[in-house]
């Protein structure tokens, strides 16, 4: 419904609010409805907020799409304490007397559109420890009688974005002793669980590596692309939150010059790294 901009200035079309509220808290980024914005800046930034004294009785703006991921409402209600959720579909408007707007600890948005200009991205490392830990005390008598596999490769669907040969990888990671996970099969106590169980990790970059924000220091991790520039630092930023290690496997770009596309990893190279990964 944007038709245009001018700095500050947005022109709408054909839509007028529906709603005044005299003020709310807003935690935006972009993408929130992906799994690892949610995880890096959507909650932490409810985080900041609460430790900020914003009072519980100022009410929670959130996109309406939250509500059909059951993870992300999982996730949520550690971090509510009773605060009000203003649910926002796209086609709605909202007019606001004031906004309280909390910053995520975890700077990467606005995203410039240029690439030479982005840089790597960084964190406060004392909130996103705080935030961390706040998750896990809540899952502390859960976490406790669970065990998990050591040694996780995590499992991504063939249709999605930059495939790869799955098959072939999954398949040799299976023959070095690797469980296969789908961690957008897991709650997200299973994931937090599935994390700190774990002692190596391998899998595609994606969303489901944003559980390394919950592993152990001793997990040693290997991240499957395609090519990635520098400031693509999304996981080793999150890893430092952790401590846990985090190394990178570039397979052969199946279309060079096209960023995030598909790649394939040869059994030569998948070998060679996993023995490295595994060893001392």
């Amino acid at each position: 419904m944007i038709n245009g901009q001018s700095r500050e200035i947005v022109a709408m079309r054909n839509v007028g609010p529906d709603d005044r509220l005299l003020q709310v808290l807003f935690i935006g980024t972009r993408a929130p409805y992906n799994w690892y914005h949610w995880i890096a800046n959507v909650l932490p930034a409810l985080y900041v907020a609460n430790t900020g004294a914003v009072p519980t009785d100022i009410p929670l703006v959130l996109p309406d799409e939250i509500r059909g991921f059951p993870q992300m409402m999982e996730s949520l209600d550690i971090f509510l304490n009773g605060r009000e959720i203003v649910w926002l579909g796209q086609d709605r408007l909202i007019d606001v007397g004031c906004v309280y707007w909390a910053d995520s600890p975890v700077y990467d948005a606005p995203f410039s559109q240029q690439r030479s200009s982005r840089l790597p991205l960084i964190l406060h490392w004392d909130a996103m420890v705080g935030y961390r830990d706040t998750i896990l005390d809540h899952y502390a008598t859960a976490l406790s009688p669970l065990d998990g596999p050591q040694k996780v490769f995590l499992g991504r669907s063939s249709d999605a974005a930059r495939p790869y040969n799955s098959g072939q990888v999954e398949a040799w990671a299976q023959e070095e002793g690797f469980t296969l996970c789908f961690t957008d099969h897991l709650s997200l106590l299973e994931q937090v669980a599935l994390f700190r169980n774990a002692t190596h990790i391998i899998g595609p970059t994606g969303a489901a590596w944003s559980g390394l924000i919950f592993a152990q220091s001793h997990l040693r991790a290997l991240r499957l692309h395609g090519g990635a520039a520098e400031y693509e630092n999304y996981f080793s930023n999150l890893a430092t939150v952790s401590g846990a290690t985090i190394f990178d496997l570039q397979g052969e770009s199946l279309h060079p010059g096209i960023p995030d596309d598909a790649f394939k990893v040869t059994r030569h190279d998948f070998s060679r790294a996993t023995r490295k990964l595994l060893s001392n």
